[in-house]
């Protein structure tokens, strides 16, 4: 049966990785066919994004396989890793947008809330890490766990709040399309998130599910970055 067990997750973490990995594979390469700059800088932020997240995968795999103190600690640096990759996308096309504002808003006070939020994140990591040295991340240690998840629900959920509103108010059609789509791959993974946080005694099952949903924020991502190509044909 455990042999079973480590085969699904195995072949569902390869499905998640090569569909993130093909996700950046298309977001560098569509960079590279761009020449408005701000557009190009979107789809490299997205690459890498994808790259991280496919990093993730692979370390929280071989933790669940391999259960001991260095990847248990990695399984905890890479997510923070990732998030803060995300927050500083988030962070920079929150910026992007703005340009593209006619009345040049400054959506949700960003300017202030940015540094509450960083702050916020940094504190919990330092908390998260903390702790998991400690061995009091997880289920014996809620308090220390929930403060350990903060930075990746804040880092997640100010892009599902934030980009929609950023989005709309820009008059750029193809930013918008394109943060609408990363808007549904943040909360993908926020959810995953959240039922992986509610299920702590069943790895497995979290395991799987946390699978499919890197496999659908893959898809999400590989939409977005398309949507920074130009539709428009050229007329001869």
């Amino acid at each position: 049966m455990a042999d079973s067990v480590t085969v699904y997750v195995v072949l569902t973490a390869i499905l998640a990785t090569a569909v993130c990995s093909y996700a950046a594979y298309w977001a560098l390469e569509i960079r590279k066919g761009l020449a408005v700059g701000a557009y190009r800088h979107q789809a490299f932020g997205l690459g890498i994004i994808a790259l991280a997240v496919s990093l993730v995968q692979v370390v929280l795999t071989l933790d669940f396989i391999y259960p001991g103190w260095v990847f248990d600690n990695l399984s905890i640096l890479a997510p923070y890793s990732a998030v803060l990759t995300i927050f500083y996308w988030v962070d920079a096309s929150v910026r992007t947008g703005r340009r593209s504002d006619p009345l040049l808003r400054d959506t949700f006070r960003w300017r202030t809330t940015r540094v509450v939020i960083i702050a916020a994140m940094l504190g919990g990591m330092i908390i998260g890490f903390l702790g998991g040295l400690a061995g009091t991340i997880g289920p014996n240690g809620p308090v220390a766990f929930a403060i350990g998840v903060m930075p990746v629900f804040l880092g997640l959920g100010t892009a599902v709040i934030t980009l929609p509103v950023v989005g709309y108010r820009s008059r750029d059609t193809a930013l918008r399309r394109q943060l609408a789509w990363f808007g549904f791959f943040a909360l993908s993974i926020l959810v995953i998130t959240v039922l992986i946080s509610s299920n702590l005694n069943l790895p497995y099952q979290s395991l799987l599910g946390q699978d499919l949903g890197v496999a659908v924020g893959g898809l999400c991502l590989y939409k977005s970055s398309k949507s920074l190509v130009p539709l428009n044909r050229i007329s001869p």
